[in-house]
C-alpha cells in the first residue's frame, strides 16, 4: 500500500504557487541530512510560523538517533521523500534542532506495505512544530513537539477501513499507540468539536504535556467506541486557560481507568479538577479521574527459606485476595492469590531446590490501586545435621527473634539525608556486624551494622516522589530473619525567580525580556522551559547556565503592558510565576 497522502485545498494552493522554490529547498535539506546525521525539514516561510522560540533555547534538544533512518516530508506538495537510508518508509524518525521547523497541516501518511496485514510501524517526531489539521496513521512518538492552532485525527485510515465491516474483520491484534511526551498544545479555538479525534484502534498517552489557550468541546474525543487496548490517558499534564466541557469526551457510561485516565494533572481557575461527569447527547465529559492509592510490595525470606510476599496500601493496610504475579529465575510470571492479611508464602526449596534464586514479584494496576513490583535474590542451602550418642554437634535449637527499626523519612529533591536503621534481638540487645539487605526500586545493596547495631543509608534523589525501602536481615544460626518496610517521601524543591520590568522605545528592533530561575539555595537552574505571556501572545525559552531565559517580544504600539513569566515546575522543582511591567515609549 503506497503512503496515504491527504491534502486539503490550502496545501494544494501552496504547492501550485511555490513548486519551484519548494523543490529547491527540499533538495538542500537532503544534502544537509547526509552530512549531519540529523534531518532538519524546514520548508516553511517565516510568516507561517505560529510559535516563537528563542534561538538560544535549543541547547538541550534531544537527538533521536545517531544512526539515521529519517523520513523527509516535502511540505509544499505533500509528497513523501525518503532519504537513501529509507527502503520502504515503514519505521521512520523525523527530528530537528530548530523547533520553528514546521509540518504544515492538511497532510496525512500511513505505512507502505501494510495492506491486508495492518502491521505496526513506528513514526517518531522530535522538536517539531505542527500547524493546522494533521492526520496520523501508525504507531507514533512525539517528543518535545509544539502544536499551534493544530487539530489531530488519530488512525483515520484504520477506522475508515473498519466502518461498515464486521467487528475487527482485518484481524488487528493490538491498538495503535501514540505517545506525546513534553509536548505543548497552544492557541486553538473551535466553535464546536474536539482538538484531537482518537478513533477506533487508538491508544493515546499524554505525559507531562501542556495545554494552553484552548477553547473546544473537549481536548480528546473518542470516535467509534473502544476495542482491544484502546484508551485515552493523561499523566502529569497542565491545563492553563482551557475552556472545555471535559478533557476527554467518550461514549456514555464508558468504564474509567480501563478506557481513560486523567491523573496527577494541574488546572488553572477556568478548568477545575473535579471528578464529576457531565453527560450530554449520549457522551460523557470528564476533567479528572479519582486518584488511585499507591500499593507497596515487599519481599523477604524466613529462616526456612520460604519466600514471604506482602502487599499493602500506602498506610500499611493489607490488600487482601488480590492477585500477585511471581517469576522464579526469569520464568514466566505466575499468578497467586494473597491471603486475608495481604501475604503470600511459597516454599522455594520444594519449588526449585537449592542454589541461587532470583525472584521478581508484580502487583498489577487496577481500578483502586497503582501497581508495584520488587526483585530479590538469595542462595538457598539445604542443611543436614546428623547426631548420635558419641558425637555432639552444636545446633541452634531456638534462634532468637530479631527486629529492624527504621522510621519513614521526609526529604527534598537534590538534598542529601540519612535513613537510620537499627537491628536488635528480642531482648533489646544491639546486633553488631550484621548484614542488612536494602531493596528499593528493584535495586539491591547491603549495609552492615556498627558496634551499636546501627547502619545508615544515604538518601539523595533528583526527583520528587515516594520511594519504598524493604530492609531484611536474613538470619543466621543464632538469630531469626526479620523484615521492615520504610517509606521515603521526597518533596519538590522550592525555587526563586526574578523578572525585572523593562522600558523600550517603540522603534527599537530588539525588545528582549529575561527571567532568572534559581533553587532554594540560590544556585542557577539550567535547561528549564519558561513561558512568557505578553499582550495575549505566548513565547518560550529555556534557562541557560546562569538560570536566565530570554525572549524577544513583538510590541509595536506605545503603552504599558503586563508580562507574565511562568515556570510550570517538574519532578524536582515547584512551579513559580512572576509579573513585570513593560513600557513602550
Amino acid at each position: 500500500m503506497k503512503i496515504k497522502n491527504i491534502a486539503i485545498f490550502l496545501i494544494l494552493l501552496c504547492c501550485l504557487m511555490g513548486a519551484a522554490s519548494a523543490a529547491e529547498d527540499v533538495s538542500t535539506d537532503v544534502v544537509d541530512a547526509c552530512d549531519d546525521d540529523l534531518v532538519v525539514v524546514d520548508g516553511v516561510s517565516e510568516d507561517s510560523k505560529q510559535v516563537v522560540e528563542e534561538e538560544n533555547s535549543v541547547d538541550d534538544v534531544a537527538v533521536i538517533s545517531d544512526d539515521i533512518n529519517y523520513l523527509l516530508i516535502n511540505e509544499e506538495n505533500s509528497e513523501d521523500i525518503a532519504s537513501d537510508e529509507i527502503i520502504d518508509n515503514k519505521d521512520s524518525k523525523l527530528g530537528s534542532s530548530d523547533s520553528d521547523s514546521s509540518i504544515l497541516g492538511g497532510i496525512g501518511w500511513g505505512p507502505e506495505g501494510s495492506q491486508g496485514t495492518f502491521d505496526h510501524y513506528n513514526s517518531t517526531y522530535a522538536n517539531k512544530t505542527f500547524n493546522g489539521f494533521t492526520e496520523m496513521c501508525n504507531d507514533c512518538i512525539f517528543l518535545d513537539c509544539n502544536f499551534t492552532n493544530a487539530t489531530l485525527d488519530m488512525q483515520e485510515f484504520y477506522y475508515h477501513e473498519w466502518l461498515g465491516a464486521p467487528e475487527n474483520m482485518w484481524g488487528v491484534e493490538e491498538s495503535y499507540v501514540c505517545n506525546f511526551t513534553n509536548c505543548n498544545f497552544v492557541n486553538s479555538t473551535l466553535d464546536e468539536g474536539s482538538l484531537i479525534l482518537s478513533k477506533r484502534y487508538s491508544l493515546v498517552n499524554f505525559i507531562n504535556c501542556t495545554f494552553e489557550n484552548i477553547t473546544a468541546d473537549s481536548i480528546v474525543s473518542n470516535v467509534g467506541g473502544f476495542t482491544l487496548q484502546d484508551a485515552i490517558n493523561f499523566y502529569e499534564c497542565s491545563f492553563n486557560n482551557v475552556s472545555v466541557k471535559g478533557i476527554v469526551d467518550v461514549p456514555v457510561r464508558t468504564n474509567p481507568y480501563e478506557r481513560y485516565r486523567i491523573e496527577d494533572c494541574t488546572y488553572d481557575g477556568i478548568l477545575s479538577d473535579n471528578y464529576a461527569v457531565l453527560s450530554e447527547d449520549n457522551r460523557d465529559y470528564i476533567n479528572a479521574t479519582k486518584p488511585r492509592l499507591e500499593s507497596v510490595l515487599s519481599m523477604g525470606f524466613d529462616e526456612e527459606g520460604n519466600l514471604i510476599v506482602n502487599v499493602t496500601d500506602i498506610d500499611g493496610n493489607p490488600l487482601a485476595n488480590y492477585d500477585v504475579f511471581i517469576s522464579l529465575n526469569g520464568d514466566e510470571l505466575t499468578p497467586y492469590v494473597l491471603d486475608d492479611e495481604g501475604n503470600l508464602t511459597l516454599d522455594l526449596i520444594e519449588m526449585v531446590g537449592a542454589g541461587e534464586i532470583n525472584v521478581t514479584a508484580l502487583f498489577e494496576d487496577n481500578d483502586d490501586y497503582k501497581g508495584s513490583s520488587a526483585s530479590i535474590s538469595t542462595f538457598l542451602v539445604v542443611k543436614t545435621v546428623i547426631q548420635n550418642v558419641t558425637v555432639e554437634v552444636p545446633v541452634a535449637i531456638n534462634p532468637v527473634q530479631t527486629a529492624i527499626s527504621a522510621s519513614d523519612l521526609s526529604a527534598t529533591a537534590n538534598t542529601a539525608k540519612s535513613l537510620i536503621v537499627a537491628l536488635k534481638d528480642a531482648n533489646g540487645n544491639a546486633l553488631s556486624n550484621k548484614a542488612i539487605k536494602v531493596l528499593v526500586n528493584g535495586k539491591e545493596s547491603n549495609i552492615v551494622t556498627d558496634s551499636n547495631g546501627v547502619a545508615k543509608i544515604n538518601v539523595n534523589y533528583a526527583n520528587a516522589g515516594t520511594y519504598h525501602y524493604v530492609l531484611s536481615f536474613l538470619g543466621d544460626n543464632d538469630y531469626k530473619a526479620c523484615l521492615k518496610s520504610v517509606k521515603v517521601t521526597v518533596a519538590k524543591q522550592a525555587v526563586k525567580a526574578t523578572f525585572a520590568k523593562k522600558t523600550f522605545k517603540v522603534k527599537s528592533k530588539s525588545k528582549k525580556i529575561s527571567f532568572t530561575l534559581k533553587d532554594g539555595k540560590g544556585k542557577a537552574i539550567k535547561g528549564k522551559k519558561i513561558t512568557f505571556t505578553v499582550n495575549k501572545k505566548t513565547y518560550s525559552a529555556k534557562t541557560n547556565a546562569k538560570g536566565v531565559a530570554t525572549v524577544k517580544v513583538k510590541l509595536t504600539k506605545k503603552g504599558k503592558y503586563v508580562a507574565v513569566a511562568k515556570f510550570a515546575g517538574d519532578n524536582a522543582y515547584k512551579a513559580i510565576s512572576k509579573k513585570a511591567k513593560i513600557t513602550i515609549k
